[in-house]
């Protein structure tokens, strides 16, 4: 997936999904509305693109990343 993007876009991208991985370091995810309560799902910002996400247990499912234009269409 992250082939497609710029490789400073893709780095950036690869650094903040890491940061996720540890629960202590959260700052700037927001939980999706509208989403059932037993399948949230996330968003946190990469400066002009949106990485969506899904935590299950202690594991972080990337779900998909788009520029903030088209990314809640």
């Amino acid at each position: 997936m992250l082939e497609a993007f710029q490789p400073n876009i893709g780095r950036l991208a690869l650094e903040r999904i890491d940061d996720l991985k540890d629960p202590q370091n959260l700052r700037g995810s927001i939980k999706i509305r509208g989403r059932p309560a037993n399948d949230p799902m996330f968003r946190i910002k990469t400066g002009n693109y949106r990485i969506f996400y899904k935590r299950i247990g202690r594991d972080v499912h990337v779900v998909d990343i788009r520029h903030r234009q088209g990314s809640y269409r």
